[in-house]
């Protein structure tokens, strides 16, 4: 994902679904001082976000405003709904002029006629 994204030292990275911050970690490896905004709905993950010192914004990630120069994400797949399309969707509104977004997208986003 990473690798796709091309992120550069200089871009303002959003992760907008962080969990327990996996994503996070991998882009933090690769560019330590990088700017990143992760979010996440669940707070029972803030004790692991916090032993990890991440800054993170809790809250509905469909109410987020702000522009970025890549995202990168796993959205919530959610018993069949359109989470991870609601997600993606929402996602590109946040991309400045030529952003990137690259994201998992599972196969009933591909297949789903609803």
């Amino acid at each position: 994902m990473l690798d796709l994204a091309d992120i550069q030292a200089d871009h303002q990275v959003l992760e907008p679904s962080c969990g327990m911050g996996s994503i996070v970690d991998s882009l933090y490896e690769q560019l330590p001082e990088l700017d990143v905004t992760a979010i996440e709905m669940n707070r029972t993950l803030k004790p692991v976000l916090d032993a990890k010192g991440y800054a993170v914004y809790f809250g509905d990630f469909l109410e987020h405003q702000g522009e970025y120069d890549r995202i990168v994400m796993n959205p919530p797949f959610e018993r069949g709904e359109n989470s991870d399309i609601d997600h993606m969707r929402h996602a590109y509104t946040l991309l400045k002029p030529g952003g990137k977004l690259v994201s998992v997208m599972g196969e009933g986003a591909f297949s789903r006629s609803d």
